[in-house]
């Protein structure tokens, strides 16, 4: 371009144009995040349905009825609920577990407890 190109109606200053091969949006449109299958599963479990139990409608999340189908299968007899069911409690027992040193002190705390307020006279058993 010469020194001689002029600014003005439909000719934006050289600082101001994209430079060749580049584009106006270089990151482009954002994608469309798909929802994953973890959160359309958490959507769906917590999702409150009106079931009829004993005579009574009562209203539960969808968790609490597929926990308590895969239980009646089980008590059936069926051995895949049974699998299911054991493992699932083993995972819940492992993710729970309290950590290793939680009985640390509990004695010494429960006997500081179970103290008998000052002054007061306790009778002792004999054996």
């Amino acid at each position: 371009m010469s020194d001689d190109y002029k600014v003005g109606y439909k000719k934006p200053p050289q600082s101001g144009k994209f430079k060749k091969g580049q584009s106006g949006n270089p990151s482009g449109r954002p994608k469309r995040v798909a929802p994953l299958l973890y959160d359309i599963l958490n959507m769906e479990m917590s999702q409150i349905v009106t079931v009829v139990i004993n005579g009574q409608e009562t209203k539960l999340p969808t968790v609490h009825l597929v926990a308590k189908a895969l239980l009646a299968k089980a008590a059936k007899g069926d051995v895949k609920a049974c699998q299911m069911l054991m493992k699932l409690q083993q995972e819940l027992n492992a993710r729970h577990a309290p950590h290793p040193g939680y009985l640390v002190g509990f004695v010494e705390r429960a006997e500081n407890v179970f103290q008998p307020p000052p002054g007061t006279v306790v009778e002792k058993e004999e054996s």
